[in-house]
């Protein structure tokens, strides 16, 4: 009997730990501050909507609607996209993409 309590105690702390450590890993993410920007519409040269990180201009491949709104701060999670190529303006190359893995507003 005291050898069945002894394994429940220690399962029970070792799940406490798994729980609390989880927890931590979430809070612990490296967010990003940005802030989006709507640079105008692409037939009179715009680009449309950015994403602005360290005063470097970015366009999203996958920005949600909801966050389509002019100086907009967030905090995001982000890789660059080198499969998505954008255009917009008089720039002969395509501008830098980035894929949003999370996004959350300021």
């Amino acid at each position: 009997m005291k050898k069945l309590l002894s394994v429940s105690i220690i399962f029970c702390v070792f799940v406490l730990t798994v729980m609390l450590a989880c927890k931590k890993d979430k809070e612990n993410k490296n967010y990003t501050d940005a802030t989006i920007v709507w640079s105008g519409m692409l037939a009179v040269d715009g680009c449309e909507w950015q994403i602005v990180i360290d005063n470097n201009y970015y366009k999203s491949s996958n920005l949600p609607k909801e966050f389509e709104i002019d100086n907009l701060k967030v905090k995001l999670i982000y890789e660059e996209d080198t499969e998505y190529k954008y255009y917009c303006g008089d720039y002969p190359i395509p501008q830098k993409a980035i894929k949003i893995i999370e996004i959350k507003k300021r």
